[in-house]
Protein backbone atom coordinates (compact mmCIF):
# COMPACT_ATOMS: atom_id res chain seq x y z
CA UNK A 1 0.00 0.00 0.00
CA UNK A 2 0.93 3.14 -1.10
CA UNK A 3 0.26 6.05 1.47
CA UNK A 4 0.84 9.00 -0.47
CA UNK A 5 -1.66 7.94 -3.32
CA UNK A 6 -4.58 7.60 -0.73
CA UNK A 7 -3.64 10.84 0.57
CA UNK A 8 -3.76 12.22 -3.40
CA UNK A 9 -7.51 10.56 -3.32
CA UNK A 10 -8.48 12.01 0.24
CA UNK A 11 -7.17 15.58 -1.28
CA UNK A 12 -9.62 14.97 -4.34
CA UNK A 13 -12.63 13.76 -2.61
CA UNK A 14 -12.98 16.05 0.15
CA UNK A 15 -13.20 19.22 -1.97
CA UNK A 16 -15.48 17.15 -4.23
CA UNK A 17 -17.85 15.92 -1.29
CA UNK A 18 -17.70 19.64 0.20
CA UNK A 19 -18.89 20.72 -3.31
CA UNK A 20 -21.36 18.52 -3.15
CA UNK A 21 -22.48 19.34 0.31
CA UNK A 22 -23.08 23.25 -0.68
CA UNK A 23 -24.92 22.54 -3.89
CA UNK A 24 -27.31 20.64 -1.66
CA UNK A 25 -27.56 23.80 0.97
CA UNK A 26 -28.24 27.00 -1.09
CA UNK A 27 -24.83 27.35 -2.38
CA UNK A 28 -25.21 25.57 -5.92
CA UNK A 29 -22.78 28.46 -7.89
CA UNK A 30 -20.22 28.20 -4.84
CA UNK A 31 -20.84 24.49 -5.25
CA UNK A 32 -20.51 23.78 -8.25
CA UNK A 33 -17.38 26.02 -8.76
CA UNK A 34 -15.38 23.97 -6.36
CA UNK A 35 -16.49 20.86 -7.98
CA UNK A 36 -14.92 22.14 -11.41
CA UNK A 37 -11.64 23.42 -9.91
CA UNK A 38 -11.20 19.80 -8.06
CA UNK A 39 -12.45 17.76 -11.60
CA UNK A 40 -11.39 19.79 -14.29
CA UNK A 41 -7.24 19.79 -13.21
CA UNK A 42 -7.62 15.87 -12.67
CA UNK A 43 -9.10 15.43 -15.85
CA UNK A 44 -6.67 17.38 -17.71
CA UNK A 45 -3.75 15.56 -16.39
CA UNK A 46 -5.36 11.89 -16.83
CA UNK A 47 -6.52 12.43 -20.07
CA UNK A 48 -4.10 14.41 -21.66
CA UNK A 49 -1.10 11.86 -22.85
CA UNK A 50 1.21 14.78 -22.86
CA UNK A 51 0.66 16.11 -18.97
CA UNK A 52 3.23 16.32 -16.59
CA UNK A 53 0.71 17.55 -13.85
CA UNK A 54 1.51 14.52 -11.91
CA UNK A 55 4.89 13.66 -12.68
CA UNK A 56 7.66 13.69 -15.54
CA UNK A 57 7.43 11.60 -18.64
CA UNK A 58 9.71 11.28 -21.06
CA UNK A 59 8.50 11.83 -24.54
CA UNK A 60 11.96 12.34 -26.32
CA UNK A 61 15.18 10.86 -27.05
CA UNK A 62 17.18 13.94 -26.31
CA UNK A 63 19.06 12.94 -29.64
CA UNK A 64 18.39 12.97 -33.38
CA UNK A 65 17.50 9.57 -33.57
CA UNK A 66 13.71 7.85 -33.68
CA UNK A 67 12.87 5.59 -30.92
CA UNK A 68 10.56 3.06 -31.76
CA UNK A 69 7.79 1.58 -29.19
CA UNK A 70 5.56 -0.93 -30.03
CA UNK A 71 2.13 -1.57 -27.65
CA UNK A 72 -0.07 -4.16 -26.28
CA UNK A 73 2.07 -7.77 -27.46
CA UNK A 74 2.84 -10.10 -27.51
CA UNK A 75 0.92 -11.72 -30.32
CA UNK A 76 1.30 -15.09 -31.68
CA UNK A 77 0.26 -14.06 -34.98
CA UNK A 78 1.64 -10.37 -35.71
CA UNK A 79 4.98 -10.62 -33.04
CA UNK A 80 6.78 -13.07 -35.03
CA UNK A 81 6.31 -11.03 -38.21
CA UNK A 82 7.17 -8.03 -36.36
CA UNK A 83 10.54 -9.29 -35.37
CA UNK A 84 11.13 -10.84 -38.88
CA UNK A 85 10.45 -7.37 -40.44
CA UNK A 86 12.98 -5.53 -37.86
CA UNK A 87 15.91 -7.89 -37.97
CA UNK A 88 15.63 -7.80 -42.14
CA UNK A 89 15.65 -4.00 -41.32
CA UNK A 90 18.60 -3.71 -38.28
CA UNK A 91 16.05 -2.09 -36.36
CA UNK A 92 15.96 -2.32 -32.67
CA UNK A 93 12.92 -1.23 -30.60
CA UNK A 94 10.80 -1.10 -26.76
CA UNK A 95 8.01 -3.78 -27.09
CA UNK A 96 5.16 -2.29 -24.08
CA UNK A 97 4.13 -5.49 -23.45
CA UNK A 98 0.96 -6.50 -21.68
CA UNK A 99 1.51 -8.45 -18.72
CA UNK A 100 -1.52 -10.90 -18.90
CA UNK A 101 -0.66 -11.44 -22.48
CA UNK A 102 3.34 -12.20 -21.64
CA UNK A 103 1.72 -14.93 -18.83
CA UNK A 104 0.39 -16.90 -21.92
CA UNK A 105 3.14 -16.39 -24.03
CA UNK A 106 6.21 -16.61 -22.45
CA UNK A 107 8.11 -17.59 -25.07
CA UNK A 108 7.32 -14.75 -27.28
CA UNK A 109 8.47 -12.64 -24.65
CA UNK A 110 11.69 -14.62 -24.72
CA UNK A 111 12.21 -14.27 -28.37
CA UNK A 112 12.21 -10.42 -28.23
CA UNK A 113 14.30 -9.92 -25.58
CA UNK A 114 16.58 -12.64 -27.47
CA UNK A 115 16.85 -10.37 -30.64
CA UNK A 116 18.20 -7.28 -28.58
CA UNK A 117 14.74 -5.52 -28.01
CA UNK A 118 14.29 -4.24 -24.71
CA UNK A 119 10.89 -5.62 -22.62
CA UNK A 120 8.60 -2.78 -20.89
CA UNK A 121 5.41 -2.62 -18.82
CA UNK A 122 1.73 -2.05 -20.43
CA UNK A 123 0.15 -3.07 -17.30
CA UNK A 124 -1.37 -6.76 -16.30
CA UNK A 125 -4.68 -6.42 -18.47
CA UNK A 126 -4.62 -3.27 -20.38
CA UNK A 127 -7.53 -1.64 -18.64
CA UNK A 128 -7.88 0.86 -21.86
CA UNK A 129 -11.54 2.15 -20.98
CA UNK A 130 -11.02 2.38 -17.33
CA UNK A 131 -7.23 3.08 -16.35
CA UNK A 132 -7.53 6.76 -16.14
CA UNK A 133 -9.71 6.29 -13.58
CA UNK A 134 -8.74 3.76 -11.30
CA UNK A 135 -8.21 3.97 -7.59
CA UNK A 136 -4.64 3.86 -5.83
CA UNK A 137 -4.80 -0.19 -5.16
CA UNK A 138 -5.74 -1.46 -8.65
CA UNK A 139 -3.47 1.16 -10.38
CA UNK A 140 -0.74 -0.63 -8.18
CA UNK A 141 -1.94 -3.84 -8.83
CA UNK A 142 -2.08 -3.35 -12.83
CA UNK A 143 1.74 -2.41 -13.09
CA UNK A 144 3.24 -4.26 -10.22
CA UNK A 145 1.26 -7.52 -11.50
CA UNK A 146 3.18 -7.02 -14.90
CA UNK A 147 6.45 -6.19 -13.31
CA UNK A 148 6.05 -9.33 -11.62
CA UNK A 149 5.25 -11.68 -14.49
CA UNK A 150 7.94 -10.14 -17.06
CA UNK A 151 10.81 -10.51 -13.85
CA UNK A 152 9.94 -14.00 -13.66
CA UNK A 153 10.15 -14.90 -17.42
CA UNK A 154 13.23 -12.72 -17.85
CA UNK A 155 14.87 -12.83 -14.18
CA UNK A 156 14.62 -8.92 -14.15
CA UNK A 157 12.18 -6.43 -14.00
CA UNK A 158 11.48 -3.54 -16.64
CA UNK A 159 12.72 -0.50 -16.13
CA UNK A 160 9.94 1.40 -18.50
CA UNK A 161 5.82 1.69 -18.14
CA UNK A 162 3.39 3.10 -20.84
CA UNK A 163 -0.26 3.91 -19.46
CA UNK A 164 -2.63 2.51 -21.89
CA UNK A 165 -4.01 5.15 -24.70
CA UNK A 166 -1.57 7.28 -22.61
CA UNK A 167 -4.07 7.77 -20.04
CA UNK A 168 -1.86 8.11 -16.83
CA UNK A 169 -4.10 8.85 -13.78
CA UNK A 170 -3.05 10.75 -10.40
CA UNK A 171 -1.28 7.46 -8.80
CA UNK A 172 0.68 6.14 -11.61
CA UNK A 173 3.92 7.79 -10.28
CA UNK A 174 3.65 6.93 -6.90
CA UNK A 175 3.74 3.30 -8.17
CA UNK A 176 6.66 3.60 -10.50
CA UNK A 177 9.24 5.13 -7.76
CA UNK A 178 8.43 2.51 -5.86
CA UNK A 179 9.07 0.20 -8.63
CA UNK A 180 12.34 2.57 -9.74
CA UNK A 181 10.32 3.04 -13.23
CA UNK A 182 9.96 5.63 -15.65
CA UNK A 183 6.83 6.83 -17.50
CA UNK A 184 7.09 6.82 -21.24
CA UNK A 185 5.12 8.41 -23.76
CA UNK A 186 5.12 9.38 -27.33
CA UNK A 187 5.67 12.59 -29.71
CA UNK A 188 4.68 10.40 -32.73
CA UNK A 189 1.76 8.04 -33.23
CA UNK A 190 -0.35 6.74 -36.09
CA UNK A 191 -3.35 6.38 -34.25
CA UNK A 192 -3.51 2.72 -35.12
CA UNK A 193 -5.94 2.08 -33.22
CA UNK A 194 -8.86 4.09 -34.78
CA UNK A 195 -7.64 4.25 -38.12
CA UNK A 196 -7.36 0.81 -39.79
CA UNK A 197 -6.41 1.35 -43.11
CA UNK A 198 -2.18 1.22 -43.69
CA UNK A 199 -2.21 4.48 -45.75
CA UNK A 200 -3.95 6.58 -43.12
CA UNK A 201 -1.18 5.02 -40.39
CA UNK A 202 1.34 5.87 -42.39
CA UNK A 203 0.73 9.02 -42.98
CA UNK A 204 -0.27 10.29 -39.76
CA UNK A 205 3.33 8.97 -38.51
CA UNK A 206 5.22 10.20 -41.59
CA UNK A 207 3.53 13.72 -40.76
CA UNK A 208 5.12 13.88 -37.51
CA UNK A 209 8.80 12.41 -38.42
CA UNK A 210 9.02 14.55 -41.44
CA UNK A 211 12.08 16.86 -39.11
CA UNK A 212 14.52 14.51 -37.80
CA UNK A 213 14.43 15.34 -34.23
CA UNK A 214 14.27 13.03 -31.19
CA UNK A 215 10.46 10.92 -31.79
CA UNK A 216 9.48 8.13 -29.95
Amino acid sequence: MIWSNWLRLLCVIVPYATGVYLMFTGHFLLGIGLQIAVVAPVLWGTLNPSSRMFGSIQQSTGSNKLWLTLDDGPDPLTTPNILNTLAQRGVKATFFVIGEKAEKHPELIREISAAGHQIANHTWGHPQGSFWCLGPQRTQREITACQEVLKNILGQAPELFRAPVGHHNLFVHAVLKQNNMRLIGWNCRGFDGVHRPLEDILHLSLIHISEPTRHI
